[in-house]
């Protein structure tokens, strides 16, 4: 196959039941693009819009594509006939127009506007061919899709990172006026033909537009280390008095570097962090009601340590690792550099299949972390962000009441997505039934369950509190004051919309209920 590029976008006809090829680009003889594509000559499920408009002008022989097949179409727009309508699309949660998301990366505030970046793959609703994606917000809640920011070259695909504004122009590829965004980013190497052979190394990409275009440092902020070491978290530690990386090495082993240009790095500490892989995030907290702060070391399952930093950018736990998440659908957390309000807000991938669509995964509600303690140890809290409230439509209330042991009580919920608070005393075991799944509460173990997932309830004398944000892909559960978090995958059940409690062992006080619909983030 031969196509000349005199438009944006290459329409590529993609059958997701096929066998995935390497399909491969190549001008004038040489290799200059690679993507894995699952491809059929006589069937097709959608038409994905690939980017290809750098390379507008040029000529390439398609080489891996199966025999008989059809030339690929260009447009310079999409068509979007259809997007955002499916009967699957998350109403109430980010997601991509087409093709496949997950690690959050890049996550910066630059003025009002809250940029998002991600793990995306533009051909195809599984993961590969990794790009970082982009979109932006002013609310957390609302998102509009850009153009993607980083490509595969040479060096590898583009794994995760995270953003950094250099207001003091440290690096010197702004000014003072207008300083540069800086974006860390993992150049897997050996992952697309196109690197064949090379390591994961660390890079550097920059923006003098706010984010907008992102321009390639031309070369590494620092080589290959370890196996597949990735991931670089960026802050900046008024202990050090520099900036520091966080860096996944290997297994559950991180390490942490220090810089004063925030472009040549010296390690300084080695963390291993239980239960942990992948994706750290890195950063200072406040203690709730008191004051001292510490730093928190997450993971990419949410496992974390609390420490201190010293000078010298060694980092002391003050006590072991403890699990925040106990889901199967949060991965790879990344917290927002540059809020300007004190706040610590994180997003992560909702990594849970969104079957049978054109796209797949989703981002999970934006949550504000906060460091409390609790009978002399310092737990990682976590909430839905107050900009969830911008999305209430309807908001019901129950009044308190008893429930006896084998009674129930059955309410009725609205809308494909829900923010639901709950609070119970009493009781050994209660059930909710609710958009065909069970939720199970048991007081004598003490945990909170949900599709296969258990958590730590943390009851109190003021009983049991769950908060469950709903939405078509699953639902997310806060425990307690946000001691433990689950973000759990389901395909949602709309013929079953009833919000039953059960007092399955024991009499129980329903104390709080309010059940607030969500209206449709891309439509209302």
């Amino acid at each position: 196959m031969k196509i000349s590029i005199t438009k944006k976008y290459l329409m590529i006809p993609v059958c997701h039941g096929a066998e995935q090829v390497r399909v491969y680009f190549r001008s004038k003889g040489e290799l200059v693009f690679d993507l894995d594509i699952r491809l059929s000559a006589d069937q097709y499920d959608a038409i994905y819009y690939v980017d290809f408009e750098r390379f507008i002008g040029q000529t390439f022989d398609i080489d891996g594509v199966p025999e008989g097949m059809a030339d690929w179409d260009q447009a310079d727009e999409r068509d979007e006939t259809g997007i955002y309508d499916e009967p699957m699309r998350p109403i109430a949660h980010f997601s991509a127009k087409q093709g496949w998301i997950n690690d959050p990366n890049g996550c910066i505030k630059l003025g009002d506007t809250y940029h998002l970046y991600y793990q995306h793959n533009p051909c195809g609703r599984w993961w590969g061919n990794m790009h970082w994606g982009h979109a932006t917000s002013k609310d957390l809640m609302h998102w509009e899709e850009h153009d993607i920011a980083l490509f595969p070259d040479e060096t590898g695909t583009m794994y995760s990172g995270s953003a950094w504004l250099d207001k003091d122009n440290v690096t010197g590829l702004g000014t003072k006026e207008n300083p540069a965004v800086l974006f860390f980013y993992t150049a897997a190497g050996g992952v697309n033909t196109l690197s064949e052979g090379k390591p994961y190394i660390q890079c550097l990409a920059y923006s003098l537009d706010q984010g907008k275009t992102l321009i390639k440092y031309d070369k590494p902020i620092l080589g290959h280390v370890v196996a597949a070491n990735r991931d670089p978290l960026i802050n900046y530690s008024e202990e050090m008095g520099c900036y520091v990386m966080a860096l996944y090495y290997l297994d559950n082993e991180f390490a942490l570097y220090k810089s004063d240009n925030l472009l040549d790095w010296e390690k300084t500490d080695q963390i291993t962090l239980p239960d942990a892989a992948e994706c750290p995030d890195f950063y200072k907290l406040k203690v709730e009601g008191e004051d001292k702060s510490f730093w928190v070391l997450t993971g990419a399952h949410d496992a974390y340590l609390v420490g201190e930093l010293s000078k010298e950018g060694k980092f002391t736990p003050v006590q072991g690792g403890i699990k925040l998440h106990f889901g199967n659908s949060s991965y790879a957390a990344q917290s927002y550099s540059e809020i300007d309000d004190g706040r610590r807000i994180k997003i992560a991938w909702a990594n849970g299949d969104i079957p049978g669509q054109n796209f797949n995964c989703a981002m999970t509600t934006p949550t504000e972390m906060t460091l409390k303690k609790f009978n002399d140890q310092y737990y990682l809290c976590a909430a839905p962000v107050k900009e969830l409230e911008l999305l209430y439509k309807d908001t019901f209330k129950a009044e308190p009441q008893s429930i006896k042991e084998g009674q129930s009580v059955t309410f009725k919920t609205e809308g494909k997505a829900n923010d639901i608070k709950l609070q119970i005393k009493g009781g050994r075991k209660i059930k909710i039934h609710h958009l065909g799944q069970e939720y199970e509460i048991d007081n004598y173990n003490c945990y909170a369950a949900v599709a296969g997932c258990f958590m730590p309830a943390y009851p109190s004398e003021d009983g049991v509190k769950l908060r469950i944000v709903t939405d078509t892909h699953g639902c997310e559960v806060y425990c307690a004051e946000g001691q433990s978090f689950a973000g759990v995958n389901f395909v949602s059940n709309y013929d079953n919309t009833d919000f039953t409690i059960i007092a399955e062992e024991g009499d129980i006080e329903l104390c709080k209920l309010e059940i607030s619909s969500l209206k449709n983030i891309w439509k209302e």
